[in-house]
């Protein structure tokens, strides 16, 4: 959060969605300065891509890659880190546990269709 908001990398991240000024919107509400902050952060590389299609994601998934995904509802990022070929279901670590019955957030899973309805179209890819 200190990377986002650091207007000594403001050039960077603008770069990175010019349309976004970094220095008025909250870091972590644009996708696209993600793969700036941790590439400089912790030396990962991550892509920003448009277009977050269950099969697409579940293929990197199995690549061993990991995604950062938005939800709709509620409105924050879940770290996708597995794919469940037999079940066909994401495996994710969501930051809220509190949302969830058990109060636990690891290892959760998602099928297509709530994928389908409850992810934004857009995910960050990291590793490869």
């Amino acid at each position: 959060m200190d990377f986002f908001n650091d207007q000594r990398n403001y050039a960077a991240l603008k770069a990175a969605r010019p349309d976004t000024p970094p220095d008025v919107w909250h870091g972590n509400e644009a996708p696209q300065f993600y793969p700036v902050t941790v590439k400089a952060v912790f030396g990962v590389k991550a892509v920003f891509e448009w277009g977050a299609g269950f099969d697409k994601t579940a293929a990197e998934l199995q690549s061993g890659k990991a995604a950062q995904l938005r939800l709709v509802k509620p409105g924050h990022y879940i770290a996708a880190v597995a794919y469940d070929g037999e079940a066909r279901e994401i495996i994710f670590n969501d930051p809220c546990p509190g949302r969830f019955a058990d109060g636990n957030g690891f290892n959760r899973r998602m099928g297509e269709a709530e994928f389908k309805g409850n992810v934004m179209p857009y995910r960050i890819v990291y590793g490869g």
